[in-house]
């Protein structure tokens, strides 16, 4: 055999088993034989049409999801105001404003010329939101507003800050090893509502649930406002005490002396406050101002005669 032909079958049969053996393999990256390719991520493009697409097919959740993921890419900040649009048609407002705000202040003054009600928009959304700052005698407790966990408690003495859609709203505060704390709320749109908890164990507190006849007056424990009645709350075992207040009626107050385990329920009622008129110290107001206006009246009007002394001519007779 020519030693050329030795060579040439040679490399013949090299690149065959290469080629085979390259048939066999799978590419770096590629899935194995028989499984279907993985989608493609898609880019920050793809995710914006996404997201204006179900917009446009009224589905502000899942365009939201999209301009975030688009904005993790780009860090563009038209797609903050997008977000903003979007949350604030699922009535998120908390996360909304901070949208807005987050675009108002990123956004070039071109882009934010785009969006000429802006201000009005942001106010609006205040509006419909309440700050409310939570202080707890127990580090990481769980916090549930309206039956959603929004947080944990901070270091004690340090409020842990929520912004929250305004109204009516229930909070609770949990942790292991001690008593629940709730409470009903009314955050008010554009307000601050403080909200100071005090959690007992359980080895050492009892329930007491208060109500008031009429219902709704606002229930004081140890001087602690705890809301509106009826209230229940985790105390601490021993004496305590109770006082209710709502506008129209006196305040009562009472002593309640609650155990270890115990459950101690305790209605107050509340008598109304008598009108104004009927109050004692009224009338004697009015009658001393009476008096008083009646005095000075005599005082002006009554005419008094001229004194006469010892020099002449007022002198009328010899002495």
């Amino acid at each position: 055999m020519h030693p050329r032909t030795g060579v040439a079958r040679a490399l013949a049969i090299t690149t065959l088993v290469t080629a085979v053996a390259a048939a066999s393999m799978p590419a770096l990256g590629a899935p194995p034989p028989g499984a279907s390719a993985a989608p493609a991520t898609p880019d920050a493009a793809e995710l914006r049409r996404q997201g204006n697409d179900a917009m446009a097919a009224f589905r502000p959740g899942e365009a939201a999801e999209d301009y975030r993921q688009a904005y993790e890419l780009t860090h563009d900040p038209a797609l903050l105001y997008n977000m903003g649009r979007a949350l604030e048609a699922v009535d998120d407002y908390p996360a909304a404003l901070v949208r807005y705000e987050d675009f108002a202040r990123l956004a070039s003054p071109d882009l934010r010329a785009r969006v000429p009600k802006l201000d009005e928009t942001i106010q609006a959304l205040r509006a419909r939101v309440a700050r409310v700052s939570v202080v707890c005698n127990v580090a990481g407790a769980r916090v549930l507003v309206r039956q959603k966990a929004v947080g944990q408690t901070l270091a004690l003495g340090e409020p842990l800050v929520l912004t929250l859609v305004a109204g009516e709203a229930s909070l609770e505060v949990d942790a292991d090893g001690y008593n629940p704390y709730t409470r009903a709320l009314t955050l008010p749109g554009g307000g601050n509502v403080s909200v100071d908890v005090a959690m007992v164990p359980k080895a050492f507190a009892g329930l007491l649930v208060v109500a008031s006849e009429p219902a709704g007056a606002v229930v004081f424990v140890d001087g602690r406002e705890l809301g509106n009645a009826p209230v229940e709350a985790s105390v601490a075992s021993g004496n305590h005490q109770v006082a209710v207040r709502l506008q129209g009626f006196v305040d009562k107050s009472t002593s309640v002396v609650v155990g270890v385990g115990e459950r101690r329920a305790v209605t107050l009622d509340l008598r109304a406050s008598p009108p104004i008129t009927k109050q004692w110290w009224f009338w004697t107001g009015v009658g001393a101002v009476v008096l008083t206006g009646v005095g000075i009246t005599i005082a002006a009007f009554t005419e008094r005669s001229a004194g006469c002394g010892s020099i002449p001519p007022c002198r009328t007779s010899a002495p």
